[in-house]
């Protein structure tokens, strides 16, 4: 170092500038979290407060996400049971929560439990909770209540199913995140599949389906991927007129526009389990394909030109010989010799042409 002086003075005037409040923001900024985290740590409920806000409003990179989780994330799960901070730390908790790897930090800090649905912040709340379930793995075995119960359990799907239709449309998306982050899973999609087949919750989703938000319909048909046998029972119970099942096929008679594409969705699958076990039998061959007809004698310049009678009402010349073929394939030669003067016969230069009547 060739002024080791002016560099203790640096360093000194750095210090005395994080001393003060207004300089944190600057700081942090310029990714230098030491002064937010150390007063998310050692100042009062007012001051961590403040620094969840910055936090919650700040647009930061996937390291500095990272590194505030790790240092800071059980401060602001602390601070979601203070009515005044519940607000900022939610903010702040979800900024962080948009990185896969905050999750595993936040499940060891027991955020679930503490973000309860009674929340007036409940799309907030919502959004972090589905942030943190969309990668499995790692919240499975994880408290999602005060009560111990995980988040697959069944009290709490079907309590995320009993609010879908009692909240506001974008909280009605984050939820079905949630219920799609857990469907998602190894480890808990059966279980959940069964929760809610079980109780009929999947008549929640259902509409969904049909509602005129893409989000709405996007996630709630991802839903439905893993409950193709049950939307084939309500399809085909309601409608037993309209849907049946022939073979392999998926018959519709009379079908309502809006369930079209459901079919088409479940339509491999749902035909397919009682043969889940077995390969699809091979694609039966192709038919053979039809002789070519026989070519017609070659006419000599003096015969005249004459439609024989067609046998079959197919036709396989290009226009405008298939339209020829279409008006005169009624016509005798005898009716289209007695129109116009009779044609003069003169020996034919081609000895193996056949006469033509």
């Amino acid at each position: 170092m060739e002024y080791p002086s002016l560099s203790n003075l640096a360093k000194e005037v750095l210090r005395q500038m994080k001393r003060v409040e207004d300089n944190v923001q600057y700081f942090a900024a310029a990714e230098r979290f030491g002064p937010l985290i150390s007063r998310l740590h050692d100042g009062s409920v007012g001051v961590k407060i403040e620094m969840a806000s910055l936090v919650g409003r700040m647009t930061l990179t996937n390291s500095c996400k990272e590194q505030i989780a790790r240092q800071g994330g059980r401060v602001f799960v602390e601070l979601l049971s203070n009515k005044e901070g519940r607000g900022p730390s939610l903010q702040a908790l979800y900024n962080l929560s948009g990185l896969d790897g905050n999750a595993t930090i936040f499940i060891e800090s027991s955020v679930l439990p503490s973000l309860d649905s009674s929340y007036e912040l409940k799309s907030l709340a919502a959004s972090t909770i589905a942030n943190i379930v969309s990668k499995p793995g790692h919240w499975e075995l994880a408290s999602a209540d005060k009560k111990g119960n995980p988040i697959q359990s069944e009290i709490i799907v079907l309590r995320l199913l009993g609010l879908l239709n009692s909240l506001h449309s974008q909280c009605q998306v984050m939820f079905l995140r949630i219920l799609c982050g857990i469907a998602s899973s190894p480890q808990a999609s059966e279980l959940v599949a069964s929760h809610i087949t079980s109780k009929g919750g999947f008549g929640s989703v259902i509409p969904f389906l049909e509602h005129p938000e893409v989000e709405h319909r996007v996630f709630a048909f991802k839903l439905s991927e893993w409950f193709n046998q049950y939307i084939a029972n309500e399809l085909r119970i309601p409608y037993d007129n309209d849907i049946f099942l022939l073979g392999d096929t998926v018959v519709a008679h009379r079908i309502r526009p809006h369930w079209i594409w459901i079919l088409f969705a479940t339509a491999t699958p749902l035909c397919s389990v009682r043969h889940r076990h077995q390969r699809p039998p091979p694609h039966p061959p192709p038919p053979p394909k039809p002789p070519p007809p026989p070519s017609s004698p070659p006419l000599s310049l003096s015969s005249p030109l004459i439609a024989p009678r067609r046998e079959s009402h197919t036709h396989s010349s290009p226009w405008p010989f298939s339209f020829m073929a279409r008006v005169t394939h009624s016509l005798t030669a005898s009716d289209i010799n007695n129109v116009g003067p009779k044609p003069t016969h003169k020996q034919s230069n081609f000895p193996n042409v056949p006469p033509v009547f």
